[in-house]
């Protein structure tokens, strides 16, 4: 179990304040960014087909289909506005021709523009019910944009249910790519079954095509071209400029010309304009119209290309530079650049990390509209945009490709993130102490502001985005993203990042960190030296800290990096030896604090905690119990029953617990913890989930399995909701219930169970890491017990070469005993005997401290096969060297052949373990005066898993 989990719960007093940050980053689209021309979109009103849905009592889907420039969002604003006459309907729309960089992820795209429109929506009893549903994920979630796709869609169709009557409008749904249909399969989600107004817009229907309820409308020549009319007279009107006698006859005859040739195409109309509004002579004019000919305005890049290069004749050599730097940082945004932002970004020396004020516009809107004429736009609060998706893609085609414009924003970014204000090594350490210790007594800095500009927040949040996708980087950008990981400017990059995600752990520094190791492995054996990608985190903070030694008079403020550390490593672990990391740094923390503050000093506390969690992986559980109970009693004497300190540490206490198998003592401590947090926080606080999920592995583990799963399954439905499918928790717990369904025997819900928890897996971590090989035996093992031999063998295979096996001996068997089993039901005998007798032989003798748990069971399995072969003789020595006589001077016996009668009682015992009887077992050694030799031959394993259970396996 990863402690970092825990850090994810973080208390939040769900005030406005929070839900505001919580929607601040949402791409919430409401309407595009153009000017809509007056009395335009009516037309669609009265069209049969519109008025026979509009009546209809189980409205539905209507899909507005069209070829590009057909005004399929023209029209949809047009409807959006027609619906909000109706001031009892909450309208939510979503725009895709709006939405920056929507391809990335469409649906997230569209569901966070959905529920934030809601928040915003004015009305107090739909945002009292928001806060009301969304309270809980205030403590898991910094903003919207981190909730996971399917948490999303659960929340968007949780909302609107409570918002009755609303219309949605969804626009520009063939502008998703690949996720088109994904898109769909959310809206799905939202509408389906429910009365309500729902219309989307797309060139085509085949992405609706499995919808049974939606309803095609199609923009036909004959419902677009009035409105077209009205289009290329207001356009003509407002550009064309002409001088002298007959102007107006001509801007007449123009109009025309352009209806004919236009094929009722608002894109194509729009293109005219644009081509002959570039002249301002008469006979120019003509000129045009004389030579024209349709295939020219077919192919729209080579337009745009004749546009483009009359522009940019006209602008001298410093205005062209300025111009491709201004096309590409919008081509290439995360998410919209307003006007001030562009100008920040533009004066920003790559060079020298610098702001250059000589760069500075004195008008930035002037520039943008005199250098991204007839290409970009500006939005109402300064966004700057394409004025259409095919321009964009013309000058992504045609002028820089869509690497040379993140390049430019990959250099910006670093030069950004490494300006000197961010190395500065007070602010690092003032960042460390507010978020590390700002409900202490020594957070004297936690109600400092640390706003930060909006280019530093854009760069913290996507300069990794950017960089990954720069093939063949130069070598200036890799040495400053070398010296960037570094240096103090991490740190304080780490810092504003954990504060946008207001205590979210470190899922998006792990985001980071797995999105920027491919790329960095792709780049020259120079280059990755130059990156040092496996300093990752650690180093940086070990070197502030070390500066941070030497140079405060605050000496708690040295070991702020290292608990940073300490706790990254614990949850980002990608092999042991990144848990090393975890302990030494921690270790360090204890020793320095303790040597300067009182031994009940919460901060102290809270740092022995998190150390004593280390003990876990160590397979330290004797430790960890009498540490985490000594803490335990000390959290409750300083804090009281009302902070959640105290019940963290219980729940580490009572992993210690189970791993002891003091079953009793771990049941009771685990059901108070439950009670006093559901009190405190409800039902829905994931520190009340990590506490009913501790519950069901202590029920599992004494094979209560009914109760068990109904633990688990209550707590996999209620993290779904929380915090999604893919969430490390989430995984951990399907496979938990996975592992019990299989001993249940119901192997169909188990392999849908274990297979997902292994794939999720899979994308977070390597095959050195021992969640992941868990994850693996544990689908294995349900293969082999569901008869699926071959499968069973491919999965271990695919983990067999993990470094865990090298160093866990205990997992090492585990994976063997799978093997055996299946060479056994295969009919296969000396073979897999061989293996399960080296494994015992390594754990006997001199070797008597690597028993373990699983070599039990694989002692009653490869003792009923021996039967079954008449070895039964051989099979009754398995079970030597398991139990002992408790009578005074029966040791001296030791060195004696065990008694046959001692065996089978040892045997006898075994089996009343495995299964689970455990009084039994006692009572029968105790009335023959035996006892276990060794008590940690019988620990459960609680790090990492959970760990495959061979107690229960299909004979």
């Amino acid at each position: 179990m990863n402690y970092s989990l825990l850090h994810q719960v973080t208390d939040h007093p769900g005030g406005e304040r929070d839900f505001d940050a919580f929607f601040l980053q949402a791409r919430c689209s409401n309407a595009p960014k153009f000017r809509l021309t007056p009395e335009t979109g009516r037309h669609i009103f009265k069209q049969p087909l519109w008025t026979g849905w509009m009546q209809s009592e189980l409205q539905k889907l209507l899909v507005i289909t069209g070829p590009l420039g057909s005004g399929k969002t023209s029209y949809c604003v047009s409807i959006l506005k027609e619906f909000r006459i109706d001031a009892s309907r909450v309208v939510l729309s979503y725009f895709f021709n709006a939405a920056q960089s929507a391809t990335d992820n469409a649906v997230q795209s569209f569901l966070t523009g959905i529920i934030s429109q809601l928040w915003t929506a004015g009305c107090e009893t739909v945002r009292r019910q928001v806060r009301s549903t969304l309270y809980s994920y205030l403590r898991t979630y910094s903003t919207l944009l981190d909730c996971p796709n399917d948490v999303l869609a659960y929340l968007a169709r949780r909302l609107v249910g409570w918002v009755k009557p609303f219309a949605l409008l969804v626009d520009g749904i063939d502008q998703c790519g690949s996720e088109q249909h994904s898109v769909v399969a959310a809206l799905d989600k939202i509408i389906s079954g429910r009365c309500l107004l729902a219309i989307a817009a797309c060139r085509g229907f085949g992405p609706f095509d499995n919808l049974g309820y939606a309803t095609r409308f199609e923009l036909l020549p004959a419902i677009v071209y009035e409105d077209l009319k009205l289009v290329v007279q207001d356009e003509l009107l407002r550009k064309l400029k002409l001088r002298g006698h007959g102007n107006e006859e001509l801007r007449e005859e123009v109009g025309q010309f352009i209806l004919k040739h236009a094929q009722v195409n608002f894109l194509h109309a729009r293109l005219l304009v644009d081509i002959i509004s570039t002249k301002t002579r008469q006979n120019q004019v003509r000129e045009i119209m004389e030579n024209f000919s349709f295939k020219q305005l077919q192919d729209l890049p080579a337009q745009y290309e004749d546009l483009n290069a009359t522009m940019e004749s006209s602008l001298p050599k410093d205005d062209l530079l300025l111009r491709s730097h201004l096309l590409q940082i919008v081509a290439a945004a995360r998410e919209p650049w307003k006007l001030d932002d562009i100008d920040e970004i533009l004066a920003i020396d790559i060079k020298t990390m610098a702001r250059d004020d000589g760069e500075l516009s004195s008008d930035i809107r002037q520039d943008v509209e005199r250098l991204g004429q007839l290409f970009l736009q500006i939005g109402p609060g300064g966004e700057v945009t394409f004025y259409h998706t095919a321009a964009r893609d013309f000058f992504l085609e045609r002028c820089f490709t869509i690497n040379d414009a993140n390049l430019y924003l990959a250099q910006k970014c670093i030069a950004v993130l490494s300006q000197p204000y961010y190395r500065d090594v007070n602010r690092a350490a003032d960042l460390l102490k507010k978020h590390i210790i700002q409900s202490t007594k020594y957070g004297s800095s936690s109600d400092e502001a640390f706003s930060e500009s909006p280019i530093y927040e854009y760069a913290v949040k996507h300069f990794h985005e950017h960089l990954v996708r720069v093939i063949d980087p130069p070598e200036d950008l890799v040495a400053k993203f070398g010296r960037f990981l570094r240096g103090t400017e991490f740190v304080s990059w780490s810092e504003a990042l954990f504060g946008l995600q207001r205590g979210n752990g470190f899922n998006g520094h792990n985001v980071v960190f797995k999105r920027l190791l491919p790329w960095v492995k792709g780049l020259s054996p120079e280059n990755q030296r130059e990156i040092s990608i496996n300093d990752y985190f650690e180093l940086p903070h070990v070197l502030l800290a070390d500066i941070l030694k030497d140079g405060q008079q605050d000496a708690i403020l040295q070991y702020l990096p290292r608990i940073r550390v300490g706790t990254f490593f614990n949850g980002a672990a990608q092999r042991e030896e990144d848990w090393q990391k975890a302990v030494e740094n921690k270790e360090i923390v204890v020793k320095g604090l303790s040597s300067i503050l009182e031994p009940k000093d919460q901060f102290l506390l809270k740092a022995r905690s998190a150390l004593y969690q280390e003990y876990f992986w160590q397979k330290k559980f004797i430790e960890a119990r009498e540490q985490l109970l000594e803490l335990y009693k000390l959290q409750m004497e300083v804090v009281g029953e009302s902070k959640e300190d105290v019940y963290e540490t219980a729940w580490l206490l009572g992993y210690a617990y189970i791993a002891l198998r003091e079953f009793d003592e771990a049941g009771k401590l685990l059901q108070n913890a439950a009670d006093r947090v559901q009190k405190l926080r409800g039902k829905e606080y994931l520190l009340f989930l990590f506490l009913c999920f501790l519950e069901g592995q202590r029920l599992d583990a004494i094979q209560e399995l009914e109760k068990a799963r109904a633990h688990y399954e209550t707590v996999l439905e209620t993290l779904v909701r929380l915090v999604g499918s893919e969430n490390s928790f989430t995984l951990m717990v399907k496979t938990a219930l996975g592992s019990l369904l299989r001993k249940q025997q119901c192997f169909k819900e188990a392999e849908t169970l274990l297979f997902e928890g292994y794939a999720g897996r899979q994308l977070i971590f390597t095959i050195d890491i021992n969640v992941n090989v868990d994850a693996a035996m544990q689908l294995a093992l349900m293969y082999r017990d569901k008869g699926a031999g071959e499968k069973c063998i491919e999965t271990l295979d695919s983990v067999a070469k993990s470094e865990v096996f090298q160093l866990d001996f205990e997992r090492h068997c585990q994976q063997t005993h799978i093997r055996a089993l299946v060479a056994f039901d295969d009919g296969k005998y000396d073979e897999p005997k061989g293996w399960l007798l080296a494994l015992l032989e390594e754990a006997s003798g001199e070797g008597r401290d690597k028993n373990n748990r699983e070599l039990l069971w694989v002692r009653i399995d490869l003792a009923d096969v021996m039967r079954r072969h008449d070895e039964a003789d051989e099979a009754l020595m398995l079970f030597a060297d398991l139990v002992r006589g408790t009578k005074i001077g029966e040791e001296d016996l030791r060195d004696e052949p065990e008694p046959v009668s001692q065996l089978r009682i040892a045997e006898k015992a075994l089996r009343f373990e495995r299964r689970a009887k455990f009084a039994e077992s006692r009572q029968l050694l105790n009335e023959n005066n035996l006892e276990w030799i060794r008590d940690a031959d019988f620990w459960i394993l609680t790090q990492g898993g959970p760990i495959i259970d061979t107690a229960i396996i299909k004979s």
